[in-house]
């Protein structure tokens, strides 16, 4: 059934470090926050911590004040925000206890492999649910551990890449080696 709404509500992100995946979420964070036509858009760059959630945002705020976004989209130290449509754009920090009230449209987690538990996802969510098409875009290098949030998403993701498991709204991406190549 065409919807024409959004096919995707989750992409899992698996890249090697140094491959652009702080640059490419600032992209989709800007693009979603500001440019989706959802009024009064929420976006969030989070991760373990408030530093490590500032990579992403600072990228962002990089892309706006180079080039001629920086028109519609007021800067500031630790948001960014457009009056024409009440929207914003801040970064989070882990502590999901203290996310009460946000009402996300986009969500960027980064370093998703860091994550300890479900708390920050879980929270995060049920936030999105009075939004017609939000995205949680997860980022990550590949985790070592596979008893964890990024090992149960990277083994989704896995399913539906090899077609064992169907899910249209969640988008997997991982580019690493296949277990068994040989790396030379």
């Amino acid at each position: 059934i065409e919807t024409g709404l959004r096919r995707f509500h989750t992409a899992y992100n698996e890249l090697p470090r140094k491959s652009g995946k702080s640059l490419e979420a600032a992209i989709v964070v800007l693009y979603l926050t500001f440019f989706d036509g959802e009024p009064g858009a929420e976006g969030y760059c989070c991760a373990t911590k408030r530093e490590q959630a500032l990579i992403v945002f600072r990228d962002a705020k990089k892309l706006v004040k180079s080039s001629d976004l920086k028109d519609r989209i007021a800067v500031q130290v630790g948001n960014m925000h457009a009056m024409a449509t009440e929207s914003k754009c801040e970064p989070l920090s882990a502590d999901y206890n203290s996310m009460d009230g946000l009402n996300p449209h986009v969500v960027i987690v980064d370093e998703l492999h860091a994550h300890k538990d479900r708390g920050v996802l879980d929270v995060l969510e049920t936030a999105m649910g009075a939004r017609r098409q939000p995205v949680m875009f997860q980022i990550t290098t590949a985790g070592d551990d596979p008893v964890s949030v990024c090992g149960d998403q990277h083994a989704y993701a896995v399913q539906i890449l090899e077609g064992t498991l169907q899910d249209e709204s969640f988008f997997g991406c991982i580019a690493s080696a296949d277990p068994g190549d040989d790396w030379q």
